[in-house]
């Protein structure tokens, strides 16, 4: 081993110190690096986090994080019960990974902070496919502030919406 280099830990060493952080960091692990993504996406590290469809939890909060369409996805599949989402920091997330929410059918309220790599389109596509979504609080990059505000409206009426 070179002066500076890390030892490479066996991945089951790496998933035991992952399983020792909460469910958020864990999901923040995926954007760190591919073995990263890749731990994320094994089942033995979620073997002790009960996020059953019919018994998971309706309130997650991701604050501060960097978050990847991959921890989106991992919301999408296994948190089918949440009302309340708020994704903080999310400037990585693509089209793709918010179209994994559309499977969160009981969701009331929605908080997201966009960047410009998820279209409006694909944004409304969302909304519409969540009818009970009553609450959104909206992030969106300056470059697309008007058309999004109209966007929301053509989405869902009964939304109330506000942009921050």
């Amino acid at each position: 081993m070179a002066d500076g280099e890390l030892p490479v830990l066996p991945v089951p060493v790496w998933i035991r110190i992952l399983e020792l952080l909460p469910v958020r960091d864990r999901l923040r692990a995926a954007s760190v690096c591919r073995l990263g993504r890749d731990l994320v996406r094994d089942r033995a590290l979620w073997r002790d986090v009960d996020v059953r469809p019919d018994e998971g939890p309706e309130h997650f909060v991701l604050r501060g994080s960097f978050i990847t369409d991959s921890a989106v996805e991992f919301i999408g599949r296994h948190m089918r019960r949440l009302r309340f989402l708020e994704i903080r920091s999310a400037e990585s997330l693509t089209n793709a990974g918010l179209e994994c929410l559309t499977s969160l059918r009981d969701l009331e309220t929605l908080g997201l902070d966009l960047s410009d790599r998820v279209s409006l389109g694909v944004f409304i596509t969302l909304c519409q496919a969540l009818p009970w979504l009553r609450n959104l609080r909206l992030a969106v990059p300056h470059r697309a502030d008007e058309g999004w505000e109209n966007g929301v409206k053509t989405a869902n009426g009964k939304i109330k919406t506000k942009s921050i």
